[in-house]
C-alpha cells in the first residue's frame, strides 16, 4: 500500500496569486475560527472558576482593610479576643503539665508546716 502527496507551485508573481493566496486563508480561517472557539471556550470556563475563589478572598480582604482603617479601636478589641481564643488550648496545656508539680511542691509544703507545729 502506498500513499502519495503531490504539492503544486504556481510561480505567478502577479497580483492575482496574493490575492488567490489571501482568499484561501480567509475561507480557511472562517472555517478553523469556530473550532477554536469551542475549544477554548470550556478552558477560559475553567480560568474563571478556579479565579473565583480567589477574586473573592481579595474581595473580602479589601473590604477588611477599609473597615480596619475606619474602626481601629473596635478592631484591636476583636484581635485581643481572637488571640486570647488561640492561645488558650496552650495555656491550658501549660496548667496541665504543671499540675502535678504544684501538687507535689503542695504536699510538701503542707507536710512541712505540719511537721514543724
Amino acid at each position: 500500500m502506498s500513499a502519495t502527496y503531490t504539492i503544486g507551485y504556481e510561480y505567478n508573481t502577479g497580483a492575482g496569486a496574493v490575492e488567490t493566496i489571501t482568499a484561501r486563508a480567509r475561507r480557511l480561517t472562517g472555517a478553523i475560527k469556530p473550532v477554536y472557539m469551542l475549544a477554548a471556550a470550556p478552558l477560559l470556563g475553567l480560568v474563571f472558576v478556579l479565579a473565583l475563589p480567589f477574586a473573592g478572598l481579595a474581595f473580602i480582604a479589601w473590604m477588611l482593610a477599609k473597615a480596619a482603617a475606619r474602626n481601629r479601636a473596635a478592631i484591636l478589641r476583636v484581635g485581643k479576643r481572637v488571640s486570647l481564643f488561640f492561645a488558650a488550648p496552650f495555656i491550658a496545656l501549660f496548667y496541665v503539665a504543671a499540675f502535678p508539680f504544684m501538687a507535689m511542691g503542695m504536699l510538701v509544703y503542707c507536710g512541712v508546716r505540719a511537721a514543724r507545729s
